[in-house]
Formats: C-alpha cells, sequence, structure tokens
C-alpha cells in the first residue's frame, strides 16, 4: 500500500529528527553540568584560602564536594526509574543554582553542609544523560555515549578558562558567581528534552493509528 508505505517514510522521518534534537539537548545538558563542575573544582579551593581557610580545610571542603557528587550519581539512577529521567534533571539543576549561590554567601559549618547539598544535586545527572543519550539515539548507542561524554565535557575546561579570566579583570567571588546562572542553561534543555519527548511519543501513537487505518 503506498500510502501506508509513505506513512512509515514519514514516522521514521520524525523520529529521527527529534532523536537528533533530544541527543543534542543531552550534550547541552551535561555540558552546563561539566562547566559549573570544572569552575567549582578548580577555584573554590583557593576562593576558600582567600576567604581565611587554611590549605587543609578548603581541601576538605573540595573532598566533601567530590563525595557528594559521587553520592548524588549513585542515587540519581534509581531515582530516575522511579520518578523519570527528565524530570530528576529538572529537579537537580532547579537546586544547584540557589544552593550555590546560598554556599557563596554562608561560612562555617553552614557552609560546609551547602557545599555537600551541591555536590548531590550537581551528580544527580551524571549517569541519567548518559542513558538519556543511549535512548535518544538507539540504534547507535556508542556513538551516543562518545558524543555525550565528549562534546558534553568539552566545556569542563573551558569554563575553567572563562572564570579564571573573569577572575583576573574583576574578583574571584564575582567569577565564581557567574556559575549560579549555568544550571539556567540545564534547565531550559531538560525542560525542552521533556517536552520532544513527549511529542515523539505523541506523533508514534499518531502515526501508529494511521498505519492501522491504511491496512
Amino acid at each position: 500500500d503506498p500510502s501506508a508505505t509513505a506513512a512509515k517514510k514519514d514516522t521514521k522521518k520524525v523520529v529521527g529528527q527529534s532523536s537528533l534534537t533530544l541527543l543534542i539537548l543531552t550534550i547541552v545538558i551535561t555540558a552546563a553540568r561539566a562547566w559549573m563542575h570544572g569552575g567549582m573544582i578548580n577555584y573554590l579551593p583557593e576562593w576558600l584560602q582567600s576567604s581565611g581557610l587554611s590549605t587543609e580545610m578548603a581541601g576538605s571542603y573540595l573532598a566533601i564536594l567530590l563525595a557528594m557528587i559521587s553520592v548524588g550519581s549513585f542515587i540519581g539512577g534509581p531515582l530516575s526509574d522511579r520518578l523519570g529521567r527528565i524530570p530528576v534533571v529538572i529537579a537537580s539543576f532547579l537546586f544547584v543554582g540557589p544552593t550555590f549561590w546560598l554556599f557563596l554567601h554562608q561560612s562555617g559549618i553552614t557552609q560546609m553542609l551547602i557545599i555537600g547539598v551541591v555536590g548531590f544535586f550537581l551528580g544527580i545527572s551524571f549517569p541519567i544523560t548518559i542513558v538519556m543519550g543511549q535512548a535518544a539515539w538507539p540504534h547507535g548507542v556508542g556513538l551516543a555515549s562518545s558524543l555525550v561524554m565528549g562534546l558534553g565535557w568539552l566545556p569542563f575546561g573551558i569554563g575553567s578558562w572563562v572564570i579564571g579570566r573573569l577572575a583576573d579583570q574583576t574578583s574571584l567571588t564575582s567569577a565564581l558567581g557567574t556559575l549560579v546562572f549555568v544550571p539556567l542553561v540545564a534547565l531550559v534543555a531538560a525542560i525542552l528534552a521533556e517536552v520532544y519527548s513527549m511529542r515523539m511519543k505523541r506523533n508514534s501513537v499518531q502515526n501508529i493509528r494511521s498505519l492501522d487505518k491504511n491496512m
């Protein structure tokens, strides 16, 4: 049936375009996270020492951040199985920015606890974005994973350079303050990913019904 064949071609075209869009959005999410991650890893110890902390204490803050990123990554996968991948990613980036702002404006034990919360929310999305990339491009999961991890982590270094340049031109506090807004990029990308995901599901249902009618 020519009409059924045409419907199948249209379905493949729509699914292919949507899959590519979802893969790109996943890379954007990973890139924004890497930008913030790199900025914190490279400059928080120096900033903490400039605030009066010893090298040892600054190192302990960094250790807490990294440990809680690990905990967040461990919990993020099972959590996404229960609540859905994209909703968990959206929730994580919704909290990362505000908690990091609080960290920059606190001190003492409160500040130490908050950096742990920042690490936890940042780490939640680590395993999820890999699975999102593989789900978006199922006929090439290895390629999808490589693109998400390769292109997504490139801003880790670029972001560190930008933060350093901003710090030279203004101050390290002001430069780190820009990281508060970086999660908004990931948040918008995650919301768009949810929209495209829902559209793909809706189009798939409509095309299946169309094929049934033509048979």
